[in-house]
C-alpha cells in the first residue's frame, strides 16, 4: 500500500524509463538476474501473463542484476524472449534503486497499480499465482 518509489534509469534498448511517467498502468516490477536459477524458473510464467494481460494498460520490467547488458541480452536470444522493457540495477543489492524497493533477494517482483502505489510484492505474484493477481488488479483498475 506505499506509493513505489522512483524508478529513473536507462533501458537496455538505450531509452530513458520514468516510472512517473506511467501512471495510469499496471506495471510489474521484475528485479531478477540470469545466474539466479528461481528467476529464470518464472520466466514461463512471467511470459504466458505478458501475453494474456499485454495491453496499453499494462507493462513489465525486468530490473537486472547481472553484470553487464551482455548476459541478459544473450539470455534473451538463446533462453527466453522476454519481449516487454528491460533495465539494470547498476550497483546491485547495494544500490538506491534496491534499497528503495527493499530489495534484498530475488526473485522480487513488485506490482505498482495505475495511481503508483505498490499493491502486491512476492508471492502473489510468483508463478501460477502470477496471473491470478493481475487479472484481479487489471479487472478492477482497467
Amino acid at each position: 500500500g506505499k506509493p513505489a518509489p522512483p524508478i529513473r534509469l536507462k533501458r537496455l534498448a538505450g531509452k530513458k524509463y520514468d516510472l512517473a511517467q506511467e501512471k495510469g498502468k499496471i506495471i510489474v516490477l521484475d528485479f531478477w538476474a540470469t545466474w539466479c536459477g528461481p528467476c529464470v524458473r518464472e520466466m514461463p510464467e512471467i511470459h504466458e501473463a505478458y501475453t494474456e494481460f499485454s495491453s496499453d494498460n499494462f507493462e513489465i520490467l525486468s530490473l537486472s542484476f547481472d553484470s553487464d547488458f551482455g548476459k541478459v541480452a544473450s539470455f534473451r536470444e538463446r533462453r527466453y524472449a522476454m519481449p516487454w522493457l528491460h533495465g539494470f540495477v547498476e550497483g546491485g543489492f547495494e544500490s538506491d534503486l534496491s534499497q528503495s524497493f527493499e530489495v534484498t533477494g530475488i526473485p522480487k517482483p513488485i506490482l505498482v497499480n495505475p495511481e503508483g502505489t505498490i499493491v502486491a510484492v512476492d508471492g502473489a505474484l510468483r508463478g501460477e499465482r502470477l496471473a491470478k493477481t493481475l487479472g484481479t488488479h487489471l479487472q478492477i483498475g482497467g
